[in-house]
């Protein structure tokens, strides 16, 4: 009942939040938004805003510049989280922040009298951020989801490292050159940092998909440390394809290993002088196996787990019985956590 609750305010939300808007000048937009940010940076540089507190304010005052008489929403059908679930009386009230930076004059009919930057993510929806992203807010307050705030891009291996540990990173851009383009020539600096939010919501938001992500990553950087992915690293292309897989494709176990199996395929495929939509020759096929042999028993896969694997993405695929058996693999490598 409770996820399909959740959904249906995700439809709401995306209903609310769907109109087009005109992609915002950021060359003009990063002066303006660097100053509001600046005595907000300050009070969390000396520790009197929490990490979680900083990127609500990011959000605000993001959301505030771009859309300033609409940017808080109706209020949520019901709390991301019970009002029981998390105690902010001790939060910082947003009526005691710099008003240079963020101004809630016009809304503060709306809201009680001492709202914290945790109610307004847990209560509202807020103009342009998706649910997903309000929850990882809200349980990051709650303590329960582990986010690391960063105020850079971390390689893709950084990320695989985190994961493996039951961390995910938020990437909060803080310089003026930064707000002022595209991040790795794709987000602006907001939704950039809202990408990161629902990453980790796809993250930690089902207990037993979060174990089997765990073992997945783990399992994947044991076997980068030791070398087995190093004949594939002068393919380019499976390096791209592969570290998409390891930073920035949160999912369920099972379809985790299903591209990790297919990309490794296409590069054995490439590296055969085959085209990737081919089937492997003879020659080919016999090398892809026993490569992928070989990763299976180094992961420490039983017969029958093995021979899952080779089912995996081929038409004896039987997803009834070969599917759990790699799901309680990988579940119970990131059980060990």
């Amino acid at each position: 009942e409770a996820r399909i609750n959740q959904h249906k305010q995700n439809v709401v939300h995306k209903k609310k939040t769907c109109k087009t808007q005109e992609p915002p000048d950021l060359c003009k937009e990063a002066p303006r938004v660097y100053e509001r940010l600046q005595p907000l940076l300050h009070l969390w540089q000396h520790r009197q805003l929490t990490d979680t507190e900083m990127v609500g304010c990011f959000i605000l005052v993001y959301i505030q510049h771009r859309m300033p008489q609409r940017w808080l929403g109706g209020k949520l059908e019901a709390p991301l989280l019970p009002q029981s679930a998390f105690d902010d009386t001790h939060c910082c009230c947003i009526y005691e922040l710099p008003q240079a930076a963020l101004d809630f004059s016009a809304v503060q009919k709306r809201l009680p009298p001492r709202p914290t930057i945790y109610f307004l993510f847990n209560s509202f929806y807020l103009h342009s951020v998706h649910l997903p992203a309000q929850r990882s807010i809200v349980r990051w307050f709650e303590g329960n989801w582990k986010l690391i705030l960063m105020t850079r891009v971390p390689s893709p291996t950084e990320v695989l490292i985190q994961q493996s540990q039951g961390l995910r990173v938020v990437s909060m851009m803080i310089r003026l050159d930064e707000l002022g383009s595209l991040i790795l020539g794709e987000k602006d600096a907001l939704n950039f940092l809202l990408h990161d939010l629902i990453h980790a919501d796809r993250f930690f938001s089902d207990p037993i998909c979060f174990q089997g992500q765990i073992g997945f990553y783990r399992l994947v950087l044991k076997a980068m440390e030791n070398g087995l992915f190093d004949d594939l690293k002068a393919d380019c292309k499976f390096i791209r394809d592969f570290e998409y897989c390891i930073s920035d494709m949160n999912s369920f176990c099972g379809h985790l290993i299903k591209y990790l199996k297919a990309v490794i395929a296409v590069a054995f495929l490439r590296a055969n002088n085959q085209q990737e939509h081919e089937m492997f020759n003879p020659e080919g096929e016999l090398l892809f196996e026993s490569y992928m042999s070989r990763l299976s028993t180094f992961w420490g896969m039983d017969e029958s787990e093995q021979a899952a694997m080779r089912r995996l993405n081929r038409p004896e695929w039987n997803k009834a019985t070969d599917l759990p058996l790699i799901r309680a693999f990988f579940e119970r490598h990131g059980n060990q956590l």
